[in-house]
């Protein structure tokens, strides 16, 4: 599985567990069809501006979010790797995407130590944002209008 022109920052088993997905450095994310005895390369795709970040498959397989240094979430079809919505402007680099069982809710985990949790229908997201708070702490804080500050 040696395709890749540049390190890779993210990989994900699809929910079948016959195929693999990845991406990072290179803008480009990578398919590939697991077999007993071999594998082979299914797609591939120069998918965004920037350096992929993350990456996770829905619960249905059906779709592949991705999160870019360029401040995007992607939403892409999984059979095309095509962008099918995007959530932009993010205030800071999504290093890690998370789909709940269901598929309903999409969390992304920011370099700055933020979580929001967004709609993953209709990428509206839920009020306020979780920030976590640095060493050498362990508490987790929200910010204003959440309640429960601790």
């Amino acid at each position: 599985l040696g395709d890749a022109s540049d390190g890779l920052t993210s990989m994900e088993y699809s929910p079948s567990g016959d195929r693999i997905a990845a991406a990072g450095y290179d803008k480009t994310i990578y398919i590939w069809r697991l077999g007993d005895t071999d594998s082979s390369l299914l797609q591939s795709l120069i998918a965004d501006e920037g350096s992929i970040l993350a990456l996770v498959w829905s619960p249905d397989g059906k779709t592949i979010v991705t999160s870019s240094s360029d401040g995007s979430i992607r939403f892409r079809d999984a059979a095309t790797l095509n962008p099918i919505r995007v959530i932009d402007h993010q205030p800071d680099w999504v290093q890690a995407l998370s789909i709940s069982p269901d598929g309903t809710k999409l969390a992304a985990g920011r370099y700055n130590g933020s979580l929001t949790l967004y709609d993953a229908k209709t990428q509206n997201s839920s009020p306020g944002e979780i920030r976590a708070a640095r060493a050498p702490g362990l508490e987790v804080r929200t910010t204003p209008g959440r309640e429960g500050s601790k």
